[in-house]
Parts: C-alpha cells; structure tokens; sequence
C-alpha cells in the first residue's frame, strides 16, 4: 500500500487585504507536519503556488524551509514532490536540488530540453516506493507550462492552448512507455498546475488575475489537478 497525501496552492507570503498571513500560514503547516506524522505518510505531493509571487519573502521562503526538515525528521522516508505553479518561479524553487536529493525531494519547477530543443520527458517522471522500498507509482509532475514550454501544433487556433494538451498527451505516452519498461504494475499519477476552463471571474477575489490564453472565463484559472490511472 502506498500513502499519499496531496495539496497546494499555500500561497507562502501572501497579504490577504492588507492582512499578513504568515501567522495562519504557520498554523496550517504546523497542522501538516502533525498529519503526515499521523497518517504515516509514504508520499506528499504539492502541486505548485508554493508561494505568493515569483521573487517570496525571506520568512515565506524560510516557512517552506522549515516544514520541510520538520516533515523529514517526523518520517525520515518521506518522498516529496514539488512543482511550480503559475505564481512560483520554477528556477528558484529547483535551485536547492541537492540539499532536496538528500531528502527525498523532487521539485520540478522548468522544462529540460536536450541539445535538439526536445523535451525530455524523463525529467518529470518521478517514481514513488512504498514503505517497503517497491515502486508503487510514477507520477508525471508537470509544472505550471508557459507559452515556451509547450510543442507547436502547426494550423491551430490557440497555440498556447493546444500546445498545452500536445505537451500532456506526448508526457503520458512517456510515462506509460516508462511504467511499462520499468515497472510494470505500477499506477500512474498525473500531476499538474494548470488553467481551468469554462471557469467565471470571483466578485470577492481580493486582486484582479487576467488569465493568458483564450478561456470564457477571467478569473485565476490556474489550479492543481491530479489524477490516477491504472
């Protein structure tokens, strides 16, 4: 059996209508550390606006910091999967990437490319064990994709849009032909921080969010989704 346990969107640094939220930012962290504990957590996932803005506070990036040694020390085979989201700036979440090695962390905040400007799809793959070291899933960690990281589809009419569900269908084929290689059995996790479509704008939203793309809707539009398959 594989635990895993999935959120988002913390928002680290944010001031709510002027209100700093650090305090009840701590709280719920604090809470986190207790339930990974808990629950006996194999796997925690959070799927990307890690923080506020792309350049956070010193306190809101010591925030993450923190949670994540507490987190390591409270079940020391903790695997942790990271990836950007649309208010994060994916290089600078990457940035620590072997002092997260040595903690079973896995952030994705960019898309790599090799020599031929290719994706390489391998680098969002990340696959989580058990607690008896077994590989139980892969998870396909996709950050939040830009207008660069996404293929161009000759002769459409969005090419952000449609380049965004190419960049999703080329990564699952990946992920399946890397499951079925390597571990056969094994479920897949899509895991993504993406626009929402169809979605309307919130008269109670404390700043006003414009959404790249052509969407019927203007609100933030830009959350995590997960799902898993078979």
């Amino acid at each position: 059996m594989l635990r895993i346990l999935h959120t988002a969107d913390w928002h680290l640094g944010q001031s709510f209508h002027g209100f700093d939220r650090d305090l009840e930012h701590g709280i719920f962290l604090d809470w986190l550390v207790g339930v990974v504990k808990e629950r006996r957590t194999d796997a925690l996932i959070i799927a990307g606006d890690i923080f506020d803005s792309v350049n956070p506070p010193a306190g809101a990036q010591r925030r993450l910091f923190d949670f994540l040694a507490r987190a390591h020390a409270a079940v020391p085979a903790l695997q942790v999967i990271v990836i950007a989201g649309n208010h994060d700036a994916g290089a600078r979440l990457e940035a620590p990437a072997g002092f997260f090695e040595s903690m079973n962390i896995k952030a994705v905040g960019t898309i790599a490319r090799d020599t031929a400007g290719e994706v390489q799809y391998d680098k969002i793959l990340v696959p989580l064990k058990d607690a008896n070291g077994c590989v139980r899933a892969i998870v396909l960690a996709v950050p939040f994709l830009r207008p660069a990281d996404v293929p161009a589809v000759p002769e459409s009419s969005d090419s952000y849009l449609t380049g965004i569900r190419e960049f999703y269908r080329r990564a699952t084929e990946a992920a399946v032909s890397f499951r079925d290689s390597q571990y056969p059995g094994a479920i897949l996790i899509a895991l993504g921080h993406c626009h929402l479509a169809d979605a309307v704008e919130s008269r109670e939203s404390e700043r006003r969010i414009v959404s790249a793309g052509r969407w019927s809707g203007s609100n933030e539009a830009a959350h995590h989704r997960t799902s898993a398959r078979g």
